[in-house]
């Protein structure tokens, strides 16, 4: 089993910023799950927002949280609403 360091907190907060920051000092890699979900929807988050609305996103963020949970060793800075779903 692969072991993380998940960063959650609300939008805005400096996850992202601070996964790299620990990355660089734990030497490992980071990912942001936001990211994933660009990746993995083909879209910007503003665009499936627009286009298919909050509950898309959300399954799209579920899946992202499950690719990056396989990922090999890293720190991981989540959505600010990740934690809204018990499977996440």
């Amino acid at each position: 089993m692969n072991k993380h360091l998940w960063l959650i907190g609300y939008r805005g907060s400096g996850k992202s910023s601070v996964a790299r920051r620990l990355a660089q000092r734990l030497d490992c890699s980071s990912i942001d799950t936001d990211d994933l979900i660009e990746q993995i929807a083909g879209r910007s988050i503003a665009e499936i927002f627009a286009e298919s609305g909050e509950p898309v996103f959300r399954d799209f963020e579920s899946q992202a949280v499950v690719q990056a949970a396989e990922m090999p060793t890293q720190v991981i800075a989540s959505g600010g609403g990740a934690i809204l779903r018990e499977e996440n």
